[in-house]
């Protein structure tokens, strides 16, 4: 089991790390938009909040295997 673990690590760490990536430089901007434009950042709330709900879906399976099988 342990194995199998590992190898999901190997698998999804590279979509971790472009979805973490992405996350960064996504709230950056997002949260700039609510000095400049509170209606665009209202209206892009929704789309925000979904991928960073997509970013966590990916990153705890992908951090539970690190903490368990790597350290």
């Amino acid at each position: 089991m342990k194995y199998i673990r590992i190898l999901l690590t190997v698998l999804i760490g590279p979509l971790y790390v472009y979805l973490n990536k992405t996350n960064l430089k996504v709230q950056k901007k997002y949260l700039a938009l609510k000095h400049e434009d509170m209606i665009l950042f209202i209206a892009w709330a929704p789309f925000y909040w979904l991928f960073v709900a997509l970013v966590f879906i990916i990153s705890v399976p992908y951090e539970f295997f690190i903490a368990k099988d790597l350290h």
